[in-house]
């Protein structure tokens, strides 16, 4: 047995590279902590020259974005804002595909959706698709709030508003909440089908911004508790992500 002692980084690095076999030598370094001497065996390299040289070695991350999918452009523009606290994480597909389609890749465990965030209509809430969900051991899936398409989510948020909201433009001319529903003003108490909710959308959406950013920062001001669900329920899936994929987590702060 040959002992060697040595305080030169370049030494240390020449030695022990990254191929060196660790059954003929070991890397043992000592670190005086308070009174006492406490050794260190089989260190990692970096670890022992940043020691030597004073430095604190900092933690790597791995930078890749989280890839989220979900049925159409409503629901992307929806998440586009929603989670804009975390745009520097995900990159949000234009992939517009049905919840069976993704249920079946998932099923296949194609490995781009399994290692992404499945974000499916409210209306897909329900246990027939949660079995699935559970059977496929699918923990990237989460609902965007509501038990409803997101058209009718929208109708029913705007509808529950009252005529003097600071969401209405009640001057002359402008939209208001009786030109909001004008020819569809019924639509809950007649049990009308997602497509004339869709074909509602489609007449109004013009009226709330860019990206629909004035209707949902409203909604986020006002459904507090349900956004913060969403969030929450978001950010427990990316983690699961991260977590098996080597990636920074993230959190609600």
């Amino acid at each position: 047995m040959i002992i060697v002692s040595n305080h030169s980084p370049s030494v240390i690095k020449s030695t022990f590279h990254d191929k060196y076999n660790k059954r003929d030598a070991q890397l043992i370094y000592l670190k005086k902590v308070g009174n006492y001497v406490k050794s260190y065996c089989n260190s990692n390299v970096e670890s022992v020259i940043a020691e030597l040289s004073g430095e604190v070695i900092q933690k790597k991350t791995n930078s890749a974005k989280i890839e989220v999918y979900c049925e159409d452009i409503v629901a992307r523009h929806i998440l586009k804002n929603w989670l804009l606290p975390f745009k520097n994480n995900i990159k949000i597909q234009s992939c517009s595909l049905g919840a069976e389609a993704y249920l079946e890749l998932i099923r296949v465990k194609m490995t781009s959706i399994k290692n992404s965030i499945i974000v499916l209509d409210g209306d897909k809430n329900k246990q027939s698709v949660h079995n699935k969900i559970e059977k496929y051991e699918a923990n990237n899936v989460i609902f965007l709030p509501s038990t409803d398409c997101p058209e009718k989510m929208i109708y029913s948020f705007l509808f529950s508003l009252e005529e003097t909201d600071s969401f209405w433009d009640n001057r002359p001319g402008r939209f208001d909440k009786e030109k909001c529903f004008i020819g569809y003003n019924n639509l809950l108490t007649t049990g009308a089908q997602t497509d004339r909710y869709k074909k509602w959308f489609e007449t109004v959406k013009s009226y709330f911004g860019r990206g629909y950013t004035k209707l949902l920062n409203h909604w986020k001001l006002v459904q507090k508790d349900e956004y913060q669900a969403f969030l929450q329920s978001f950010v427990n899936a990316y983690n699961g992500i991260a977590e098996n994929c080597g990636y920074t987590t993230i959190s609600m702060e």
